[in-house]
């Protein structure tokens, strides 16, 4: 039986941004959610096992990976129900290019961006397949790394790097999208975000299975390739008092760490 689930139920079903993940499948036993023993030319193969860990990053991918059909119609179940409408019209867009890394015009608005010292580059990548044209166009996105050995004290991480958006005259709403934060071998993504010095509320904010929420901080729990989607968090923030200032701390929270990514959708504003 073939168990269809989407990579991001948040961002892609309840969104309604057209999935293209419901293709793919996992060969299921429809009564107990387990993997069949896979033989090939008469031999069986051992199912894979993880050894055990205290990494709660890892913990936490081998829960969700765990889940049988069963589980994980009831977690989705008891999931809080979410205070979050996003829109697609009417917004100004700003796509990022090579010429506007430090910002421009964007219908009425003007936008700066700054970048911390703590950063080892920026640049346009071209991998995040399979994404919607609603909050990203032609696959791009900006791509902002950290040297492999960040420096402390420039966020409110231990370590990290952030990227700034500054708007004038002062839109009174924005939208965008943090694209794939992952694990990986000496690498755990972590960002914060913050308008006018101030967390996001919730409402605000929605993320995809592959991360986590815990004190202001979103965490990526999963390995995950860029056109996965299942690691995004899609941002809209309203205030009727304008937005000045957005700011985006990111930081690798690995004890070794390989550096860090941040990347970034369109971003919306009106």
């Amino acid at each position: 039986m073939s168990v269809y689930r989407c990579d991001n139920p948040v961002l892609h079903k309840t969104l309604g941004l057209g999935c293209p993940c419901y293709k793919k499948h996992r060969i299921m036993s429809p009564t107990t959610g387990e993997l069949p023993d896979n033989k090939v030319d008469g031999m069986l193969h051992q199912k894979s096992k993880f050894e055990g860990t205290r990494d709660k990053y890892q913990q936490e991918m081998m829960r969700m990976r765990g889940m049988n059909p069963r589980q994980l119609k009831e977690l989705e179940q008891t999931q809080e129900v979410v205070n979050f409408t996003p829109d697609w019209n009417n917004w100004n867009r700003h796509i990022w290019s090579p010429s506007n890394f430090n910002g421009g015009k964007i219908g009425p608005f003007n936008m700066k961006v700054f970048y911390s010292e703590n950063v080892s580059g920026y640049q346009i990548s071209d991998t995040f397949l399979k994404r919607q044209p609603k909050i990203v166009t032609n696959r791009q996105g900006l791509c902002v790394s950290l040297p492999n050995k960040p420096k402390a004290g420039n966020t409110s991480f231990n370590n990290g790097g952030f990227v700034v958006l500054e708007f004038n005259p002062f839109p009174s709403s924005i939208q965008f999208a943090v694209m794939s934060p992952t694990i990986g071998q000496n690498r755990k993504d972590a960002f914060r975000i913050f308008v006018d010095d101030v967390p996001l509320n919730k409402g605000e904010y929605y993320f995809g299975d592959g991360i986590k929420h815990s004190a202001n901080t979103f965490l990526a729990v999963k390995k995950t390739t860029d056109d996965a989607g299942h690691c995004d968090t899609l941002v809209k923030v309203v205030k009727e008092g304008k937005i000045k200032r957005l700011r985006i701390e990111f930081a690798n929270l690995d004890q070794d760490p390989r550096g860090g990514r941040l990347a970034l959708t369109d971003i919306l504003i009106k």
